[in-house]
Protein backbone atom coordinates (compact mmCIF):
# COMPACT_ATOMS: atom_id res chain seq x y z
CA UNK A 1 0.00 0.00 0.00
CA UNK A 2 1.34 3.44 -0.92
CA UNK A 3 1.18 6.73 0.90
CA UNK A 4 0.03 9.45 -1.56
CA UNK A 5 -1.13 13.02 -1.64
CA UNK A 6 -1.43 16.22 -3.67
CA UNK A 7 -0.49 19.66 -2.41
CA UNK A 8 -1.62 23.03 -3.80
CA UNK A 9 1.49 25.22 -3.72
CA UNK A 10 -0.44 28.35 -4.75
CA UNK A 11 -0.54 30.20 -8.05
CA UNK A 12 -2.03 27.12 -9.81
CA UNK A 13 1.17 25.19 -9.00
CA UNK A 14 0.67 21.70 -7.62
CA UNK A 15 2.77 18.81 -6.45
CA UNK A 16 1.80 15.19 -5.91
CA UNK A 17 3.82 12.57 -4.10
CA UNK A 18 3.81 8.87 -3.53
CA UNK A 19 5.86 6.69 -1.14
CA UNK A 20 6.03 2.96 -1.93
CA UNK A 21 7.68 0.07 -0.13
CA UNK A 22 9.17 -2.15 -2.87
CA UNK A 23 9.20 -4.96 -0.28
CA UNK A 24 5.40 -5.05 -0.42
CA UNK A 25 5.76 -6.87 -3.75
CA UNK A 26 7.24 -10.24 -4.55
CA UNK A 27 10.11 -10.65 -7.05
CA UNK A 28 11.09 -6.99 -7.04
CA UNK A 29 14.35 -6.10 -8.81
CA UNK A 30 17.73 -6.19 -7.00
CA UNK A 31 18.07 -2.41 -7.29
CA UNK A 32 14.89 -2.05 -5.23
CA UNK A 33 16.20 -4.13 -2.34
CA UNK A 34 17.50 -7.52 -1.24
CA UNK A 35 14.53 -9.51 -2.57
CA UNK A 36 12.70 -9.88 0.72
CA UNK A 37 8.99 -9.29 1.34
CA UNK A 38 7.91 -6.88 4.08
CA UNK A 39 5.33 -8.86 6.07
CA UNK A 40 3.85 -5.63 7.41
CA UNK A 41 3.27 -4.05 3.99
CA UNK A 42 2.57 -6.83 1.49
CA UNK A 43 -1.02 -7.49 0.37
CA UNK A 44 -2.79 -10.71 1.35
CA UNK A 45 -2.14 -12.37 -2.02
CA UNK A 46 1.62 -11.87 -1.64
CA UNK A 47 1.55 -13.06 1.98
CA UNK A 48 -0.33 -16.24 0.98
CA UNK A 49 2.39 -17.03 -1.56
CA UNK A 50 5.05 -17.21 1.16
CA UNK A 51 6.13 -20.60 2.54
CA UNK A 52 4.45 -21.48 5.83
CA UNK A 53 2.03 -18.55 5.76
CA UNK A 54 -1.59 -19.68 5.62
CA UNK A 55 -4.91 -17.87 5.75
CA UNK A 56 -4.96 -17.67 9.56
CA UNK A 57 -1.48 -16.09 9.69
CA UNK A 58 -2.48 -13.60 6.99
CA UNK A 59 -5.59 -12.64 8.97
CA UNK A 60 -3.50 -12.03 12.13
CA UNK A 61 -0.97 -9.91 10.16
CA UNK A 62 -3.76 -7.84 8.57
CA UNK A 63 -5.55 -7.47 11.94
CA UNK A 64 -2.38 -6.15 13.55
CA UNK A 65 -1.78 -3.83 10.61
CA UNK A 66 -5.30 -2.36 10.90
CA UNK A 67 -4.53 -1.37 14.50
CA UNK A 68 -1.11 0.09 13.64
CA UNK A 69 0.68 -2.72 15.48
CA UNK A 70 3.05 -4.40 13.03
CA UNK A 71 4.35 -7.90 13.62
CA UNK A 72 7.95 -7.70 14.85
CA UNK A 73 9.14 -11.28 14.24
CA UNK A 74 8.16 -14.75 13.06
CA UNK A 75 8.17 -15.87 16.68
CA UNK A 76 5.64 -13.16 17.56
CA UNK A 77 3.48 -14.22 14.60
CA UNK A 78 3.69 -17.85 15.77
CA UNK A 79 2.31 -16.76 19.14
CA UNK A 80 -0.71 -15.17 17.46
CA UNK A 81 -1.92 -18.24 15.56
CA UNK A 82 -3.38 -21.66 16.40
CA UNK A 83 -1.16 -24.70 17.02
CA UNK A 84 -1.97 -26.12 13.56
CA UNK A 85 -1.08 -22.86 11.78
CA UNK A 86 2.01 -22.55 14.00
CA UNK A 87 3.10 -26.03 12.93
CA UNK A 88 2.83 -25.06 9.26
CA UNK A 89 4.84 -21.90 9.92
CA UNK A 90 7.54 -23.76 11.87
CA UNK A 91 7.78 -26.44 9.15
CA UNK A 92 8.86 -23.69 6.71
CA UNK A 93 10.55 -21.42 9.26
CA UNK A 94 14.10 -21.37 7.86
CA UNK A 95 12.96 -20.76 4.28
CA UNK A 96 10.44 -18.14 5.40
CA UNK A 97 13.01 -16.34 7.57
CA UNK A 98 15.23 -15.88 4.49
CA UNK A 99 12.51 -14.15 2.45
CA UNK A 100 10.68 -11.89 4.92
CA UNK A 101 11.40 -8.67 6.72
CA UNK A 102 9.28 -6.66 9.14
CA UNK A 103 10.12 -3.11 8.11
CA UNK A 104 10.95 -1.46 4.80
CA UNK A 105 14.59 -1.73 3.75
CA UNK A 106 13.99 0.68 0.85
CA UNK A 107 11.37 3.33 0.14
CA UNK A 108 10.62 4.68 -3.32
CA UNK A 109 9.58 8.35 -3.20
CA UNK A 110 8.09 9.84 -6.38
CA UNK A 111 7.08 13.51 -6.65
CA UNK A 112 5.53 15.27 -9.66
CA UNK A 113 5.11 19.03 -10.03
CA UNK A 114 3.01 21.01 -12.53
CA UNK A 115 1.12 24.22 -13.19
CA UNK A 116 -2.60 23.68 -13.84
CA UNK A 117 -3.43 23.78 -17.54
CA UNK A 118 0.21 23.88 -18.66
CA UNK A 119 2.76 21.36 -19.81
CA UNK A 120 5.24 19.94 -18.95
CA UNK A 121 5.11 18.03 -15.71
CA UNK A 122 8.35 17.35 -13.87
CA UNK A 123 8.91 14.15 -11.91
CA UNK A 124 11.66 13.13 -9.52
CA UNK A 125 12.06 9.63 -8.14
CA UNK A 126 14.25 8.82 -5.14
CA UNK A 127 15.16 5.36 -3.90
CA UNK A 128 15.89 5.78 -0.22
CA UNK A 129 17.17 3.70 2.66
CA UNK A 130 15.57 4.31 6.08
CA UNK A 131 18.13 5.35 8.69
CA UNK A 132 17.49 6.44 12.27
CA UNK A 133 15.44 9.66 12.08
CA UNK A 134 16.04 10.23 8.34
CA UNK A 135 16.13 8.76 4.84
CA UNK A 136 19.31 8.47 2.76
CA UNK A 137 18.86 8.80 -1.02
CA UNK A 138 20.73 6.08 -2.89
CA UNK A 139 19.38 6.70 -6.40
CA UNK A 140 17.74 9.70 -8.08
CA UNK A 141 16.02 9.96 -11.46
CA UNK A 142 14.30 12.97 -13.02
CA UNK A 143 12.16 13.38 -16.11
Amino acid sequence: MADTGTINLGGRTRCSWRVDDPGARINHSPEEGPGTVNLNAAPATVLLSLPGIGQEAVERILDRRSFGRPVASLDELAGLISPAARGALFAQYSELARVVTFAPNRLLVTATGWVDGQAPRTTIELMTVPLPERLAAIRRRMW
